[in-house]
């Protein structure tokens, strides 16, 4: 009774963070205007068709695995920036209570601790919050590595316990095991380093000679050909060209990324995070402790330093929120008799629930400060809310009306999603003489952009290329950098 009793109290805790975590994350999907590199993989691959999808990687943006599920979603919801995100955010959303679940099985005597921590720790990191409401394949990588992880616990088990890996369903284990690994490298190849951390953690549980390490390397070479597989169609496509990669020290990418993990309010949960781990890490290495996992962690600075080539984004590197969570409620698990026996048990949750409240209440600024390697872009939100605007039925199609658009940069993939979702734009991308500045750009019949800062609405409609006198300036809606004119043509005088 008292352990179904712990399990129920969990289980509501659990499912609390998650509530916390999803309202906040879905808020940010709902309101955050798009962005760069979810703009481009929308208008390049999401838009098109599947075959074209699947065959493309002429840049790394297109995440397949995300790009796919993105591509279901709007083919069912509509192509709207949420329903864009949806896949992104199901999966940042499900990676709390997985994350739970997965520490407290890794501290069967206090997993109620040390799945309570880790999941309130990745609910509220900002940039796990930021890439659930980004669509792009992060959050289903991350997914995917905690599924790969909960599985290597499995396979790992000893032979008697049930669970091992001579166990019926063992092969089952095996097979999930391997899908998961190779799905989030179809995902993200980068994901490759994150997948580390499973391999090494699972030849450290299974070490008992050479030949326990069999099927461990089977299954490496299993999710290798399966990756092969599924990136057979594009294959020696450019978006694998690393030349395009910098080849930054190993200090500068770990600085460049913790600045941007710790920033503001980030900072005090990113330090109590790793000061938990470093006593998670202490324990000693057996199933279910931490020493085995930290030794796939420190094997992926190993990874970057031998690879020399590494994308020097921060959030590559967004995997490594998975490890250290599950430390850091590892070393919360051990810490809590100390504490317990000191009296500050009470002052400690109710300061980590404060520390929380406080997070999330900082959230709304700290997103802008994470979304600094994928800016909205000048113009974009100004643009966004000059179109929406517009007073219907001034649309791109309406007879004898034409739509000009006005602002400094037409390039960017966010200013063109945003033309495409009101209907004012077709398919991308714009003509190369609009991103040059080289204007009046007709990009259809009735719609012209012109690259130029705000003007008054009569010299807007003489740069668009058409006779003042014989046009009507029906609207003209000026937000802050960008405009928007519907110019009807008067019909000629007999």
């Amino acid at each position: 009774m008292r352990l179904s009793a712990g399990l129920d109290r969990f289980g509501w805790a659990l499912a609390a963070i998650t509530l916390v975590g999803a309202l906040v994350r879905i808020r940010v999907a709902a309101t955050e205007p798009p962005h760069f590199d979810e703009s481009y993989t929308a208008l390049h691959y999401v838009q098109g068709s599947l075959g074209e999808l699947l065959t493309t990687y002429d840049e790394p943006n297109n995440h397949i695995l995300g790009s796919l599920l993105a591509w279901l979603s709007t083919g069912v919801l509509g192509g709207g920036p949420f329903a864009l995100r949806l896949p992104a955010l199901l999966a940042g959303i499900a990676l709390v209570p997985a994350i739970g679940l997965l520490a407290w099985r890794m501290a069967p005597a206090r997993g109620t601790v040390s799945g309570l921590v880790a999941a309130t720790f990745v609910a509220g990191a900002p940039p796990l919050i930021v890439y659930s409401a980004n669509a792009r394949g992060y959050s289903v990588v991350l997914l995917l590595l905690v599924a790969q992880l909960a599985l290597t616990l499995r396979l790992g088990a000893p032979v008697g316990s049930g669970e091992g890996s001579r166990h019926p369903r063992a092969l089952w284990a095996w097979a999930g095991w391997v899908a998961c690994g190779a799905l989030a490298i179809w995902t993200v190849p980068t994901a490759l380093l994150g997948i580390g951390i499973p391999v090494v953690w699972l030849a450290a549980l299974r070490w008992r000679s050479a030949r326990s390490l069999v099927p461990v390397a089977l299954a490496v070479v299993a999710t290798a050909a399966a990756c092969v597989l599924l990136y057979a169609p594009v294959l020696g496509d450019r978006g694998f060209d690393v030349d395009r990669f910098v080849a930054a020290p190993l200090k500068d990418l770990a600085t460049t990324t913790a600045h941007a993990w710790a920033a503001g309010l980030a900072a005090p949960l990113l330090a109590a995070a790793l000061l938990l781990a470093l006593a998670g890490a202490a324990r000693r290495p057996r199933l279910g402790t931490g020493a085995p996992l930290t030794l796939g962690l420190l094997a992926v600075p190993l990874a970057i330093a031998v690879l020399g080539r590494m994308p020097p984004y921060s959030r590559t590197y967004l995997f490594l929120f998975v490890p250290l969570a599950l430390l850091a409620g590892l070393g919360a698990a051990r810490l809590a008799p100390a504490l317990r026996r000191g009296g500050g048990g009470l002052a400690v949750g109710v300061g980590a629930a404060f520390g929380f409240v406080a997070l999330l209440a900082g959230i709304g600024a700290q997103t802008r400060e994470a979304w600094a390697e994928d800016p909205p872009g000048p113009s974009q939100g100004d643009l966004a809310s000059a179109v929406a605007a517009m007073p219907s039925p001034a649309r791109a199609g309406t007879p004898g009306e034409v739509a000009v658009f006005v602002a400094p940069r037409f390039d960017l993939p966010q200013v063109q999603y945003v033309l495409t979702q009101r209907g004012l734009l077709g398919a991308p991308p714009l003509p190369r003489r609009a991103a040059l500045g080289v204007g009046p750009v007709p990009v259809q019949g009735d719609v012209v952009v012109l690259t130029r800062a705000v003007v008054r609405p009569a010299e807007a409609v003489a740069s668009a290329g058409l006779d003042p006198a014989a046009s009507e300036v029906v609207s003209a809606t000026v937000r802050g950098d960008a405009q928007a004119l519907v110019v009807r043509r008067r019909p000629p005088l007999p």
